[in-house]
């Protein structure tokens, strides 16, 4: 299968994996939600108390909790750090629902949203079990497009430098490969898209943009700061909803770019591990061909602990 159509089959199984679950969400929490509830007790409370023109303990008591659950499922203050933070948290929608499995397949989990019922709570444990996998399975197809730059990325600087200036150092090259691929994700993923998020969201600086930008791709989901609660900078609602959908496909773009960085490091780790066993094996041989107690087999034992494998290496000739 082509690699763009194993992306697409992945993707789509995905998206309707996280639309279905976004309907049966929506559906158990808005019908259960605190929203229609409170509304009515808080108009039933408060004009018992206007024909009366007194307070009773018992209303005041029912307002109050009333309120507490008002602000539970509308407005929330968020303390972080030194600087306390007002927002609304806007009544749920089906795409705010989607949102919501979009964080929690992903493992961001913003926290900002989560199951109010009983029901909603359960639906999230086989939503996350089938998910979570099926989320890393779109990553690990999507990191082949950042697998194939990398290549052809190498192949332009080994065409440019081993033609020219580096041909008899390899380590220069490698290190100026490397450099490159650096500063070219650098810029792709944190120092330009922050500054699309400092325009777009309302009353981020720049430097907060790229706080929530960085640990939202490594999952870190903090949840002090949101994507698209605030878009009144976009103008209109369809560039709201084109907005969010861009930045879904951004951040799954992402994630899997630094699942690529991830397994890039470990196939780096396992081939460097391979080489200086190899050369501690060829060392123990040549040293004393004839010795079969030799000390240096130690050393091979902790290579392969440190590549997580306690294979037994082959015995000494002799």
């Amino acid at each position: 299968m082509k690699w763009w159509a194993k992306i697409l089959l992945s993707a789509t199984v995905n998206f309707a994996w996280i639309a279905g679950w976004g309907a049966i969400y929506y559906e158990v929490e808005y019908q259960n939600s605190f929203d229609t509830k409170n509304k009515y007790n808080a108009t039933e409370v408060i004009g018992r108390i206007l024909d009366n023109g007194t307070i009773r303990s018992e209303d005041m008591i029912n307002l109050t909790n009333t309120i507490v659950k008002a602000i539970n499922a509308g407005n929330a203050i968020n303390v972080s750090g030194i600087r306390l933070v007002s927002e609304r948290i806007k009544p749920l929608t089906y795409w705010r629902s989607v949102v919501f499995i979009i964080t929690a397949v992903t493992t961001i989990g913003f926290g900002n949203r989560v199951p109010k019922t009983l029901p909603g709570q359960l639906l999230v444990v086989p939503m996350a079990i089938v998910g979570i996998p099926l989320f890393g399975w779109l990553l690990v197809d999507v990191a082949i497009i950042h697998t194939k730059i990398r290549v052809y990325l190498f192949k332009v600087v080994d065409s440019i430098l081993g033609g020219y200036c580096c041909k008899k150092n390899p380590m220069t090259i490698s290190v100026a490969k490397w450099t490159i691929l650096t500063i070219l994700y650098t810029a792709i993923f944190t120092v330009f898209p922050s500054y699309v998020f400092h325009y777009t969201e309302k009353n981020w600086s720049y430097g907060e943009a790229f706080y929530v930008n960085f640990s939202t791709l490594t999952t870190m989901g903090f949840g002090d700061y949101i994507f698209g609660e605030n878009l009144d900078n976009l103008g209109s609602e369809y560039w709201a909803w084109l907005y969010q959908f861009l930045l879904t496909i951004y951040i799954i773009i992402g994630l899997s770019f630094y699942v690529s960085i991830f397994a890039i490091f470990s196939e780096s780790r396992t081939e460097f591990g391979t080489k200086i066993e190899d050369k501690l094996v060829k060392g123990c041989v040549a040293d004393d061909i004839n010795n079969k107690t030799n000390p240096k087999l130690d050393r091979i034992f902790f290579v392969s602990l440190v590549k997580g494998t306690m294979d037994n290496p082959s015995p000494v000739p002799g």
